[in-house]
């Protein structure tokens, strides 16, 4: 995943100059995302998690998690090759790297290490490493949460799902008038903050008895209310921050050719820190 993820990114930059159209590029690379990310829910809880006779909760089918995780692994293949052919016909437009001294692998850590001086990227890698904590947090939990906290059928995924996809959706105009209308900086800020607010929100307020119970008539569409909300603003702030840190490449990149380490620092950092 890394061989493709971190190509990737570096390929955005290089692929749009202008400062908002990098804000339309990151909207759609991240719906797309959210789009995918539905569609494996949506196939899940439809059909390898479906109830049974033998499972009233499909989750706890043992027996289904290998073939889910083959059809997941040929659908990401198959979006890694689609995404490949799609982009292949713009490498005549790209500026081709300039090697200044023979390659070897530390230079590759002395890169990143010249990139991070960057005060502007610093300021933006250090906010997406807790943001992505969060998001780590959030996605690991959400799965046990919706079964064992909040008791939802596998009808309720579906529709949890569909919530989580038409909110991604949302982001799209939201991220567009909060870029355009008080810029990127201000516009991550506020949004990122009401994307940790409105999913931490029903938990909070159960365990201090303000939400209501898993079989109140309210329940489910407040939740499902809070849920679109926070996907809605999360989209439009990881839009943000993935626009400015194309910007700070541009920055450091009349000293260095920087895309690609800037990069570098984004997925592993995702990764880790979803792991944490």
């Amino acid at each position: 995943i890394t061989l493709f993820h971190v190509p990737h990114l570096s390929l955005a930059p290089e692929l749009v100059a202008e400062y908002d159209r990098r804000t339309t590029l990151v909207v759609v690379r991240n719906i797309m995302g959210i789009v995918g990310s539905a569609t494996a829910f949506f196939v899940g809880f439809n059909y390898f998690f479906a109830s049974t006779p033998e499972f009233e909760n499909g989750q706890l089918n043992q027996a289904a998690y290998p073939p889910y995780a083959i059809a997941m692994t040929i659908l990401m293949v198959g979006a890694i090759v689609f995404c490949v052919i799609g982009t292949r016909k713009h490498i005549p437009y790209l500026t081709p790297p300039t090697l200044s001294r023979e390659f070897h692998f530390k230079d590759i850590y002395l890169d990143i290490a010249e990139s991070l001086k960057s005060s502007s990227f610093r300021a933006i890698f250090v906010a997406m490493v807790f943001f992505a904590i969060y998001g780590g947090v959030h996605s690991s939990m959400s799965l046990h949460m919706g079964t064992y906290f909040w008791e939802l059928s596998p009808r309720e995924f579906t529709i949890y799902a569909l919530s989580v996809l038409f909110g991604a959706l949302a982001g799209l105009p939201v991220a567009f008038f909060a870029v355009r209308r008080f810029d990127k900086k201000p516009a991550y800020l506020v949004l990122v903050s009401l994307s940790v607010v409105f999913p931490t929100a029903p938990v909070v307020l159960r365990l201090v008895e303000m939400f209501p119970g898993n079989d109140h008539p309210w329940f489910f569409p407040v939740f499902l209310t809070l849920t679109f909300l926070g996907t809605t603003c999360g989209l439009a702030a990881g839009t943000a921050s993935a626009s400015m840190v194309m910007d700070t490449t541009d920055e450091h990149e009349l000293s260095t050719r920087s895309e690609e380490h800037t990069s570098e620092l984004q997925s592993p950092c995702n990764l880790v820190c979803r792991l944490l």
